[in-house]
């Protein structure tokens, strides 16, 4: 008996101090980006595909993936290279119209490319290197 009495006022102890259901989700905001790169060295030029990341509590995620500025830094920020060995390739900024149809605004997209005609050395090892001026991000 006295262990069913134990059990009992455990029991309704820890039905009042339950835990608070009413949370933040999102973590405040913080900037971040996504860097996709795929090096192929039988092709004449490399395209970077860089995009920023977005959380928005107040707006549907589907209608934010259709606006530009949700989904790509201010170029004039950005700085993006390629490092080859001891080789600098800057990579340069342009707007091309062969993305498929989707969630995300299209069917023209910004990425960032080598200068034409760059030709990849297989046997050196690659960094990609990208920065946001403004932010130091």
């Amino acid at each position: 008996m006295r262990f069913v009495a134990l059990l009992l006022i455990i029991t309704s102890i820890l039905g009042f101090a339950s835990c608070e259901t009413d949370f933040e989700v999102n973590a405040s905001w913080k900037e971040i980006g996504l860097a996709y790169m795929i090096l192929d060295k039988d092709d004449s030029v490399q395209y970077l595909k860089l995009n920023r990341l977005y959380l928005n509590d107040n707006a549907d995620a589907n209608e934010i993936a259709q606006v530009e500025d949700s989904l790509y830094f201010n170029d004039d920020n950005i700085s993006a290279r390629l490092v080859e060995g001891q080789e600098i390739i800057q990579l340069t900024r342009v707007r091309i119209s062969n993305k498929e149809d989707g969630i995300f605004a299209g069917p023209e997209q910004w990425v960032y490319r080598t200068p034409v005609g760059y030709v990849l050395n297989e046997s050196r090892p690659f960094k990609l290197e990208i920065e946001n001026t403004r932010t130091g991000y």
